[in-house]
């Protein structure tokens, strides 16, 4: 035929990207040579998969091709993973919501899905997110519960040591009785937090007659 771009010119010469071989000529694409050409979208000059222009030179999910040879580049922000440059994509550029701005999983988080859903990892040691503290456990009442600071505490570092406040004396309300009476935190430690003499557990002397 007398077609040009399909790897045999109109001048009967063998087109760059392609070989040909035959009598009718058949021309096929070379991947991987740089050049793209016929049904080749990208060619990145190697047959490498997972770096955005795949071994049949094809743009791989969640990049961005151009160029000869070509440069491929991930997509941050588009909600796709592209593999080999991304750990995340949850659709945005934003920082601090668990993956970062180049889509990097940030520290104290997991993702998974496309777009990337980001959580928190309580009891890891590392405060992210909407933790007020994180003490390396999942142990409630010892001044970090859920990986948040408890009433009466103040909690530092990470992982994050907590320690009770000054003996402040807090009200404990009797439930049906109306009456209350003050407790010092060295005797009732961190229940007093629940406002609730139901739960207050005395640790030693001093504990008011009516609990």
């Amino acid at each position: 035929n007398m077609v040009d771009g399909d790897g045999c010119s109109m001048g009967c010469a063998e087109e760059a990207g392609f070989t040909c071989a035959g009598e009718p000529s058949v021309c096929t694409t070379t991947c991987g040579d740089g050049i793209v050409a016929g049904a080749e979208v990208c060619d990145d000059g190697n047959m490498d998969n997972a770096d955005g222009c795949s071994s049949m030179c094809g743009i791989e999910a969640g990049y961005a091709c151009a160029g000869m040879p070509s440069v491929c580049t991930a997509t941050c922000g588009d909600g796709v993973i592209a593999i080999g440059a991304e750990t995340c994509d949850d659709g945005n550029m934003s920082v601090d919501d668990g993956c970062s701005d180049i889509c990097d999983v940030e520290t104290g988080w997991s993702c998974a899905g496309e777009p990337s859903l980001c959580m928190t990892d309580c009891g890891d040691g590392i405060i992210a997110g909407v933790e007020t503290c994180d003490d390396a456990n999942m142990v409630d009442a010892d001044g970090c519960t859920a990986c948040q600071e408890d009433m009466g505490w103040s909690c530092m570092g990470e992982p994050s040591v907590c320690e009770l406040v000054g003996s402040c004396n807090l009200p404990i309300i009797v439930p049906g009785t109306g009456f209350s009476f003050q407790a010092d935190i060295a005797l009732y430690g961190d229940d007093l937090q629940n406002a609730d003499a139901s739960r207050v557990q005395p640790n030693g002397a001093g504990a008011h007659p009516d609990l």
